[in-house]
């Protein structure tokens, strides 16, 4: 038999666990879309922060060189910035090139890797956007290709005919009515 999750386990699990802790206790949970989430799920009482983990900011950047690289100003900082202005990415994927792979990386290294993984992402950004627009292309044509095998005009009298194999019944019955 296999067991079922379900949102109100999972309801009672967390308000178990709070209401079983003498103390205080901190719940973490992440999440890629909270417009998702059941209400009952993050109402107030239950869910007491929402904190947002957004992309990374210059002024977030300039606290990680800070504390990965002790560097508080260094001349590829106006490209970084740059960059970030251009490039989504994560603080954690900033801070994992800015931290020192050896002990003989020095910062200009670790500044230079990091340059080098926002040209990567650009890149990568770049080829994915390409490729969904070719994909919506691809698929518009087809729906196009799709309405001229649907609809085909009857030479002797102008009204416009319908392939019942093409359509769903519901549409085809009222194309019907209509002719």
């Amino acid at each position: 038999m296999r067991a079922r999750f379900t949102l109100s386990g999972l309801l009672n699990c967390i308000d178990g666990l709070w209401s079983a802790c003498g103390g205080e206790r901190i719940i973490v949970f992440t999440t890629n879309h909270v417009e998702k989430l059941d209400p009952a799920l993050i109402r107030r009482g239950r869910m007491g922060k929402h904190i947002e983990m957004s992309y990374c900011c210059f002024d977030a950047f300039k606290v990680l060189a800070k504390t990965y690289l002790e560097i508080d100003s260094h001349s590829l900082f106006g490209e970084i910035e740059r960059l970030l202005g251009e490039v989504e990415m994560t603080p954690a994927d900033v801070a994992e090139n800015l931290m020192p792979k050896s002990d003989y990386d020095k910062g200009e290294t670790c500044l230079e890797r990091l340059i080098e993984a926002f040209k990567d992402a650009k890149e990568e950004a770049i080829k994915k956007a390409e490729e969904e627009a070719r994909v919506k292309a691809e698929k518009e044509e087809k729906e196009k290709e799709q309405s001229a095998e649907d609809v085909k005009e009857v030479k002797g009298n102008g009204v416009a005919a319908i392939n019942p194999w093409r359509t769903s019944l519901c549409e085809f019955e009222s194309s019907r009515r209509i002719l």
